[in-house]
Parts: structure tokens; C-alpha cells; sequence
């Protein structure tokens, strides 16, 4: 049934495929589920029982149209591997090259993964430093005071650092 409705042999050889974490695809609230049943199709010599699972599961709860949709696919990358960071990192194919060139982690295992969150970071911090950056700061030049006041108000409220650097400057308001 996997390999009919998906044209990949199992759920990790699809993630391989469309280098995306296959998880990233499924409803939230059913994530322990679809973690099951894909597991039972990506082992040779899976339990009957879980086997059985797989299909009943797979049967009533078809995310055959999200895992076969490349912009949903990409909406699914987007959401779990990108995160805040999509406005810098709009390559998605260029991101996956990057996570495929600079780590052995699977494509499978990429969603939540330390090393895979420290790659696109970096990445995007790459990407940020070349053109990005140069926008941010044509808009900051263009902004009112009251403006800039609210954007560094809420920066310095979620950065203790920048906050730091401020109190260290030594004047008060």
C-alpha cells in the first residue's frame, strides 16, 4: 500500500526522496500514530501486530494528498525545519542541499534535530549577512521614532543581551 500510494518503497526512503522529515507531514495530534505506523513499514520484520496497526491506521487516517504534494511537502519543510527564519532562507531546495552537504543526520530524523537547527541557523545567518541585512537597515533609516522605540523595546524585553549593552552605555532616561 506505501509504495503504491507514495512511489517510494518506505517512509524513511521518502524523506530521503523529497528531503523532508516525513513527520513534519502529519497532524500534530496524531504525530505518535503516524510515528508508529511508519515505523512498522520501515522495518523488514515488523511485529504482526504493529503491521496491523500500520494498515488500519494508514487506512483511516489517509495523509496520502499531503505526502504526495510538493507544496505541501514544502509548506511542511517550512513549518518544521525553517521556523522564523523562512524570510531569509526562501531556497528551500538550497537549504536542503545545505543539511544534505554538511550532516550525515537523515532526512527522516531532521524535524526537532540539534545539529539540523545549528545548520539552517548558520545558514541563515550567512544568508542574512548579504542582502537582508542591507534591507533591514534601509527600512530602519525610514522609520519614525515611535516605531524604532516599539521594535527595541520588545528586542531588549527578549534579549538581555542587547539590554545589557544598554544599561552599560551609562545613561538614563
Amino acid at each position: 500500500m506505501w509504495k503504491e500510494r507514495t512511489g517510494t518503497d518506505y517512509p524513511y526512503h521518502w524523506s530521503t526522496i523529497y528531503r523532508t522529515p516525513l513527520l513534519s507531514c502529519v497532524p500534530a495530534g496524531k504525530w505518535n500514530d503516524y510515528k508508529r505506523a511508519f515505523g512498522a513499514v520501515n522495518r523488514q520484520n515488523s511485529e504482526d501486530s504493529d503491521v496491523q496497526f500500520a494498515l488500519e491506521f494508514l487506512t483511516a487516517n489517509p495523509i496520502w494528498d499531503d505526502i504526495t504534494n510538493q507544496e505541501k511537502i514544502d509548506k511542511a519543510f517550512v513549518k518544521a525545519i525553517l521556523g522564523n527564519l523562512k524570510s531569509v532562507l526562501s531556497d528551500l531546495n538550497e537549504v536542503r542541499e545545505y543539511l544534505l552537504k554538511h550532516t550525515q543526520v537523515s532526512p527522516y530524523d531532521w524535524g526537532g534535530h540539534q545539529e539540523i537547527n545549528r545548520l539552517v541557523k548558520e545558514l541563515a545567518q550567512s544568508k542574512y549577512s548579504e542582502e537582508p541585512y542591507e534591507r533591514v537597515m534601509r527600512r530602519i533609516d525610514s522609520m519614525d521614532g515611535d516605531k524604532l522605540k516599539e521594535y527595541l523595546k520588545r528586542l531588549v524585553k527578549g534579549n538581555m543581551i542587547v539590554g545589557i549593552e544598554i544599561l552599560e552605555d551609562g545613561e538614563e532616561g
